[in-house]
C-alpha cells in the first residue's frame, strides 16, 4: 500500500506515522514487528478466552443456560446486540468471560521486569537491582488465599449476592485477577478485547445452541485437574497456545 494512501486502518496509520524530532517514518522491518505484536495481542489472546470460554459453557449445563437466557431474554433480535448499556447490563456473560479468563489466562506466565536503581524491598525480602522479578498469573489465578475451589469453573464468584458471595469475596477476589496485567505495564487494548468478546459471545449465544463433540479427537481434552473438574488447557509461551475444543453449533 503506498504510503500515501489511507484507509482508514491501523496499518494506515503505521505507515504515515513520523517521528516527531526528526520527521523519519517507519521502516517495512518496524511496520512488521508492530504488525506481529498486533496479531499475537490484538487477536491471538481474545480467540484464546473465547476458545476458553464456550469450553467451559459446553461443560457446565447451569452456566450455559443461564447465560444464554440472559442473552436471549435482553435483546429482541440480532441486530440489537451492539455496544452500549444494555450490552453492559448482562453481568452473567461478563462473569463467565472473568471466569474463563481467571482459569485459562491467555497469557498464563510470568511477565518479567527487571528491578530498576537502587532495588527494592518487598516485605522483608530485599531485591537488588538488575534481578528479574515476575508473577505467574496463572498460579495467582489458582490460589486458595484469593479463590475458594480454584478450579472450578464457578461465574458466580464474581457476583456479590450469588449463592452467599459476598462484596468483599468478589473484591478479594478482584484483587488477585490480572489477566491482562496490571499497572502502567498493563495491557493497553484491555476495554477493546472485553468489547471484542462481549459482542462475539453475545451474537453466538444469540443465534446456536452448542455442545460438545462426543467422540472429539481435538482440544483441551478431559484430564482431570481436580477429580470431578476439567480445565482448558493452554501451552504457555509468549501466550498460550490451544487446540480445540471441538463444538457442534446448531442454528436456533
Amino acid at each position: 500500500m503506498p504510503p500515501s494512501q489511507d484507509n482508514g486502518d491501523v496499518f494506515s496509520f503505521l505507515e504515515t506515522a513520523k517521528d516527531p524530532d526528526n520527521d523519519k517514518t517507519l521502516t517495512k522491518s518496524e511496520i512488521r514487528a508492530e504488525c506481529a505484536t498486533l496479531v499475537v495481542a490484538g487477536s491471538d489472546t481474545s480467540s484464546s478466552t473465547l476458545a476458553a470460554t464456550l469450553f467451559y459453557l459446553s461443560e457446565n449445563q447451569g452456566a450455559y443456560k443461564r447465560v444464554c437466557q440472559e442473552i436471549r431474554q435482553k435483546f429482541a433480535s440480532l441486530d440489537d446486540i451492539k455496544l452500549g448499556a444494555q450490552l453492559n447490563s448482562c453481568t452473567y456473560l461478563r462473569a463467565c468471560i472473568d471466569e474463563a479468563l481467571r482459569m485459562s489466562p491467555p497469557v498464563g506466565g510470568a511477565l518479567w521486569r527487571e528491578v530498576g536503581p537502587g532495588g527494592i524491598t518487598i516485605g522483608s525480602t530485599h531485591l537488588p537491582q538488575g534481578v528479574d522479578v515476575g508473577t505467574g498469573i496463572y498460579s495467582l489465578h489458582h490460589n486458595t488465599s484469593y479463590f475458594h475451589e480454584p478450579f472450578r469453573f464457578n461465574p458466580e464468584r464474581w457476583l456479590a449476592g450469588e449463592n452467599g458471595i459476598t462484596k468483599e469475596q468478589v473484591e478479594l477476589a478482584r484483587s488477585a485477577f490480572h489477566p491482562f496485567s496490571s499497572g502502567p505495564r498493563g495491557c493497553i487494548g484491555k476495554g477493546f478485547a472485553y468489547h471484542e468478546m462481549t459482542l462475539t459471545l453475545s451474537h453466538i449465544l444469540y443465534q446456536f445452541d452448542f455442545y460438545r463433540a462426543e467422540h472429539p479427537t481435538v482440544g483441551a481434552g478431559k484430564r482431570p485437574v481436580i477429580q470431578g473438574h476439567v480445565q482448558f488447557l493452554l501451552k504457555d509461551h509468549i501466550t498460550g497456545a490451544k487446540e480445540g475444543p471441538e463444538l457442534l453449533f446448531r442454528l436456533r
